[in-house]
């Protein structure tokens, strides 16, 4: 009323700038994941987050945090409240708005009791844009891989353990399956021993190892089983000329596991076993059909020989059973067998081309010297006989003698038998020859 003033003194206010949270981290997250989410740091400040549809699990009070999304939502958000502890000024963050992706639930489907050397088929659901990543313990994935069906090869006997991890490829949120185990049962061998080259019409052993709970069927292709169908063990005549094949279904009973063996077999022909003859004074020559076969000759009187073509001499005129058994290179073997009729044995001299050899005199009276000259040297075996083919006096057997004369007396007189005709037998390695002798006026 009176007009009087007055100016107050100068108030001085300090202007504090609030904080300005802004948070950094993932916007695109997976159900159950833990993720890192963190504000620029600053001293002297306290933070206070707050998550909705997550769980705040570590950094509470800091910067940076690590919060757990939770499953069955599709969004989430999170907060922070950032306060000066110098000026007390306050500020709450804009939201962080998240997006939470489900993961995937992969669940593995396939063959529990399995045998090694099996291959299995094994699968989980699948859906677009998805990697499948398998694991296998004591088995190999052989086929499939990166996709939701797999083929697995179970190679040891024991537990098997089969994993899969389901990954979106456009969200990254992915999820390995509780692990799939199976009970693996050892497969038997199915390894078959046997010869694996045979000849024709020949019968061979063939076997796999045995096992008492174990179910055994043959088959085979160009033979046939002669024995043992069933059982671990079979012999098989083998026909035809060129390739056979054995095969094996070894089947174990209480774990149903089996295998299939085979084995291809080479069967080589028969040679050609066949001769002829021909033969002069009791000298008969025998000829092969073949050569260059190993030959093995029985003459029908007790005496063989293994040379190609034979020159052998018969004692009396009769028929001769004569085999030949010629085997190849091959090991295979056949026989041929001819009854020839030897009608040309005579009183005579005997000449050779390796030896001579000669009786005198001849008749005689009591003894008689017999004599012999070899060309080389050679195994020797000499021998009489009487007419019914007994063997009355040996003077040597198959001893080496060099080349040169030799003698030897025959005295009859200490020899029992009422025959005056004997057959003087001698073998000069493989070549025989025969002499008859005749003692005069016996009493």
């Amino acid at each position: 009323a009176n007009g009087c003033k007055a100016t107050s003194s100068t108030f001085i206010v300090s202007i504090n700038e609030n904080p300005n949270p802004v948070i950094s981290g993932a916007g695109q997250v997976c159900e159950n994941g833990t993720y890192a989410y963190n504000l620029p740091a600053n001293q002297n400040r306290v933070y206070l987050w707050t998550a909705s549809n997550g769980v705040v699990q570590s950094g509470q009070g800091t910067s940076s945090v690590n919060v757990t999304w939770n499953t069955g939502f599709a969004s989430g958000t999170l907060y922070v409240k950032d306060s000066s502890a110098t000026t007390g000024c306050v500020s709450i963050s804009l939201p962080k708005n998240v997006i939470i992706n489900p993961i995937p639930t992969p669940v593995i489907l396939g063959k529990v009791a399995v045998c090694t050397g099996e291959k299995v088929v094994y699968n989980t659901p699948g859906n677009s844009g998805r990697q499948f990543t398998w694991t296998v313990t004591n088995g190999l994935i052989i086929s499939g891989a990166g996709t939701n069906v797999v083929t697995v090869l179970w190679t040891n006997a024991g537990t098997g353990v089969l994993n899969v991890m389901d990954s979106n490829t456009i969200t990254g949120c992915h999820a390995t399956a509780t692990a799939f185990t199976t009970n693996i049962s050892a497969s038997p061998a199915g390894t078959i021993t046997g010869v694996l080259k045979a000849c024709n019409n020949s019968i061979e052993n063939y076997s796999v190892e045995g096992n008492s709970a174990s179910n055994y069927t043959w088959s085979v292709f160009n033979g046939s089983i002669v024995t043992g169908q069933g059982t671990n063990n079979v012999t098989i005549k083998w026909s035809g000329i060129g390739t056979g094949v054995v095969i094996i279904n070894d089947s174990i009973v209480t774990t149903g596991c089996s295998t299939l063996g085979a084995d291809t077999i080479t069967i080589n022909p028969l040679p050609n076993a066949g001769f002829t003859t021909s033969q002069s004074q009791g000298i008969v020559t025998f000829t092969p059909q073949l050569s260059g076969l190993t030959y093995h000759w029985t003459f029908g009187d007790g005496d063989s020989s293994k040379v190609q073509s034979p020159v052998h001499t018969y004692a009396s005129n009769k028929f001769y059973a004569v085999n030949l058994q010629a085997t190849n290179a091959n090991g295979c073997s056949n026989d041929s067998l001819i009854n020839v009729q030897v009608k040309t044995v005579g009183l005579q001299s005997v000449l050779a081309g390796k030896f001579d050899m000669s009786v005198y005199p001849n008749p005689f009276h009591g003894r008689t010297l017999i004599s012999f000259n070899l060309h080389e040297a050679s195994s020797v075996s000499l021998e009489i006989f009487d007419m019914t083919g007994r063997l009355i006096k040996t003077f040597v057997t198959g001893e080496s003698y060099a080349s040169g004369l030799y003698e030897f007396t025959f005295d009859a007189d200490q020899i029992q038998t009422a025959s005056s005709m004997y057959l003087v037998r001698l073998k000069v390695n493989d070549t025989i020859r025969f002499l008859k002798i005749m003692e005069a006026d016996r009493n």
